[in-house]
């Protein structure tokens, strides 16, 4: 679910889809990677639309409460 309009870095790192809500797919980031310790970047990890950050959890959540999830 992109809640960040332009990426800080550029591009995007490769997207997921991590659910369905009404029918649409909910696009997540997997963020950059540190080369230097494959650890995903600080600013990446921060941003809302990060598959491993706190928003996707809250926005499963809400989406759960609906009967038209898959």
């Amino acid at each position: 679910m992109v809640h960040v309009k332009e990426c800080p870095l550029g591009d995007r790192g490769q997207s997921t889809t991590e659910f369905f809500k009404d029918g649409k797919p909910q696009k997540y980031c997997y963020g950059r990677v540190d080369k230097m310790n494959d650890e995903p970047l600080e600013v990446c990890k921060r941003c809302l639309d990060y598959v491993g950050g706190e928003q996707i959890r809250k926005d499963l959540k809400s989406a759960c409460t609906r009967e038209d999830v898959r």
